[in-house]
């Protein structure tokens, strides 16, 4: 009986020193915490960026690229032609190269458009559930 009533003291002695530490929060608070803290939500939201910057990449694979391209090279055997007893080297130990390369797909069979529609709807998936 005396343990009773020291765990009924003690009880009421720790709930009201945290009565004064109480937050009054309405339900619409509670709700978008809930929802700013849920784990899942969260994942859900990085699978739906995932899945926008696939469907970026692929959109990108669509359309024709332009790079430039420069390269320079030492060449330590030089090819030479002997003619009426007088050597003539046929190129210098350095050659250099620079100029613009565009790559483009003709034809693939529709592939890039499939890929570019299968990740669309991946995207449209991951968006639709939130």
């Amino acid at each position: 009986m005396t343990r009773c009533i020291l765990y009924c003291f003690l009880f009421l002695n720790f709930s009201l020193s945290y009565a004064d530490n109480v937050v009054n929060l309405s339900l619409e608070q509670c709700e978008n915490s809930a929802l700013k803290n849920s784990p899942s939500l969260k994942i859900h939201e990085y699978q739906s960026e995932a899945a926008l910057q696939n469907l970026k990449s692929q959109n990108e694979a669509l359309y024709p690229s332009l790079n430039l391209d420069a390269s320079a090279s030492y060449n330590a055997v030089i090819p030479s032609l002997t003619f009426m007893g007088e050597t003539i080297n046929l190129i210098d130990n350095w050659s250099y190269s620079i100029g613009p390369t565009l790559k483009y797909i003709l034809f693939d069979g529709g592939a890039q458009k499939g890929n570019y529609k299968s990740f669309q709807n991946l995207y449209e998936s991951k968006t639709r559930r939130m």
